[in-house]
């Protein structure tokens, strides 16, 4: 029993000096995101299926991070179901939870490292199914102008997609 108690006793010493965080509480040892603003926003945010959509992604990366690259993805949860079933691009699995499934529909695409810039990516929405969409752009931070060590972030972004009506035509 005495053995014990000094295994305790040397088990609390030997913890004492260590950081603790209670559950759900930020690391205060993290490292702060690799930028200071990062937005995306879908233009426009309503529209009817087949529609060029234009999605603009701001950053400004926190020194020493330079803006980098970007892509587009949807998570299956955030897009209506048809699109995942008649999507004719390449769905990723996740093994441990389908609603985490996921359709990139913008590919990475890299530009020079700069501290702060807005790009605008172009999509096809063409066989888009009507409903609403919550779209994931993610956004690589460089520590320098090489491509080493980077970081990566990520922003939501919603829009509706509609159905399209036709024209009325009008009997004569």
């Amino acid at each position: 029993m005495r053995r014990h108690a000094e295994q305790l006793w040397l088990l609390i010493l030997l913890t004492a000096g260590m950081p603790y965080a209670a559950p759900g509480a930020p690391d205060p040892a993290a490292e702060p995101a690799p930028w200071t603003v990062l937005r995306a926003r879908a233009i426009p945010d309503k529209l009817p299926s087949g529609a060029p959509l234009a999605v603009e992604i701001y950053g400004k990366g926190r020194p020493p991070y330079l803006f980098g690259g970007t892509r587009l993805f949807v998570y299956r949860k955030n897009a209506p179901e048809r699109f995942f079933a008649d999507s004719k691009l390449a769905m990723q699995k996740n093994a441990k939870d389908a609603r985490y499934d996921s359709i990139e529909i913008g590919c990475w695409q890299w530009f020079k490292h700069v501290p702060e810039a807005t790009v605008v990516r172009r999509v096809d929405t063409t066989g888009w199914p009507p409903g609403t969409y919550r779209m994931v752009a993610h956004v690589l931070f460089y520590p320098g102008p090489g491509p080493r060590d980077y970081r990566f972030s990520g922003t939501e972004l919603e829009l509706e997609i509609t159905v399209q009506k036709k024209p009325m035509e009008i009997e004569q």
